[in-house]
């Protein structure tokens, strides 16, 4: 049953912000359909909060139309937000990176919610069984959609990568969302731990038409051109990296060492969030092996670059 129509609700940006935001030519539509048949379903609500029905609420702001509610049962904002992922998720328009998103956070808000939960038993086809809350969660939510929790647990970190882009430049982030512009999942976290500055110098990059990959190497060339030529306008740039070779740059023998710089610390990021966010009691042993294997060339390589870089500056 619904509620008696009324003219306001309280409103949550955090609520509104996991919505989809619709083109203007939607938007308007959507006004002229109001107008002329009324508001067909009614908004949800939650302990007073608008829930579901944004653009229609706003709508009806405009023009003082009265609108029925439904209210939502729920124990926490975080079951709220999870509730607004699952109604995105049943849209049949999402593309595939949209789909990834809305899981990982729904994944996230659960992980939020149960905070003060027990672990949950799993078991995983050829491995004994492992309790860990975060495996487990993954694990419910992986079930519907097919997915395993690893899978899910990916999800989650794409998630929270996009959500730190969005936070910068919302265009990087409905590009990428969007399916406009496809980037692998490694990129996307590597790019959500560059600086306003840099993410900046990317938006040009992510808003180009013509566009519709960027791979790791075109994202790092752009931020190390920019970072050369920090003064050169956009335009300028974008002829210099086309130009025939007779008009390439000079040639920079900090190039290299450059590159590499600007790299480390999404390596040096990418250790600290295992560190914090992996389960090392529940993985197997062979992949602890793998790692440490890894770890130990990668150390090597460290030591050797180190040394041989004082050893031709005679420090």
């Amino acid at each position: 049953m619904y509620l008696t129509q009324t003219y306001t609700c309280k409103t949550d940006s955090e609520f509104e912000l996991l919505h989809i935001t619709g083109s203007d030519e939607y938007n308007k539509n959507l006004e002229k359909n109001i107008l002329k048949n009324g508001i067909s379903h009614p908004l949800i609500v939650w302990q007073g909060f608008l829930v579901d029905g944004y653009k229609r609420y706003k709508i009806c702001q405009k023009h003082d139309i009265p609108f029925p509610t439904h209210t939502i049962s729920a124990e926490t904002r975080f079951d709220v937000m999870e509730w607004i992922c699952d109604q995105i998720l049943l849209r049949k328009d999402l593309s595939e990176e949209r789909k990834k998103y809305y899981i990982g956070k729904k994944f996230l808000y659960r992980v939020d919610a149960s905070k003060d939960k027990p672990a949950i038993e799993i078991s995983v086809q050829g491995q004994p069984k492992m309790r860990s809350k975060r495996y487990g969660i993954a694990a419910v939510i992986g079930d519907p959609f097919d997915l395993s929790y690893g899978t899910v647990l990916k999800y989650g970190q794409y998630a929270s990568a996009l959500d730190s882009i969005k936070a910068q430049e919302p265009d990087i982030f409905e590009r990428i969302v969007s399916g406009e512009v496809k980037i692998s999942h490694e990129n996307a976290v590597e790019i959500s731990h560059l600086t306003g500055d840099d993410m900046r110098i990317l938006r040009d990059c992510f808003n180009d038409k013509n566009r519709n990959h960027i791979s790791h190497s075109e994202i790092w060339h752009e931020l190390q051109w920019n970072r050369v030529h920090p003064t050169l306008p956009t335009s300028r740039k974008k002829k210099q990296t086309t130009a025939p070779i007779k008009q390439m740059p000079k040639y920079d023998p900090d190039a290299e060492l450059s590159s590499l710089t600007l790299t480390i610390p999404s390596w040096i990021k990418s250790i600290e969030r295992t560190v914090n966010n992996a389960d090392f009691s529940a993985a197997t042993d062979s992949a602890k092996h793998r790692l440490r294997e890894q770890l130990r060339e990668l150390s090597k390589a460290a030591d050797f670059l180190y040394f041989y870089s004082r050893e031709v500056s005679h420090e």
